[in-house]
């Protein structure tokens, strides 16, 4: 669900998020569609997930740049991210073995909008 306030339109985005090893890492690809207002196509995210022996989890974007540090020691993990003037506030939730949401709200000079996904295996 996409809550966007700033253009005053909701969407969705409907896909598959596919994990592979690579690289002493898991490469996570989303791919879906994207229904944002009168739009709706393709869209696409990849992130590198860097898991260590204790609860902490680093995420970075594909190409290296970094995205969040995670601890999931109790579950929740929350997360802040700055992008660009943009400030990134989440909080991740572990349900289960093959289940989890994530809840982001950004807000900034480009950006007031509210994330929440839901993310189950097949």
């Amino acid at each position: 669900m996409i809550d966007d306030r700033r253009g005053r339109q909701s969407g969705t985005l409907e896909g598959t998020c596919c994990f592979a090893q690579e690289k002493g890492s898991l490469l996570c690809s989303e791919t879906g569609v994207l229904t944002l207002g009168g739009h709706s196509g393709p869209a696409h995210r990849a992130y590198r997930y860097f898991i260590d022996a204790t609860s902490q989890v680093r995420i970075e974007h594909a190409d290296g740049a970094p995205f969040v540090t995670l601890d999931f020691l109790n579950g929740v993990a929350e997360a802040h991210h700055i992008c660009s003037d943009d400030t990134y506030n989440g909080v991740i939730t572990i349900l289960g073995d093959d289940h989890w949401t994530q809840h982001w709200t950004v807000i900034g000079p480009a950006k007031d909008h509210t994330l929440v996904s839901t993310l189950r295996r097949s």
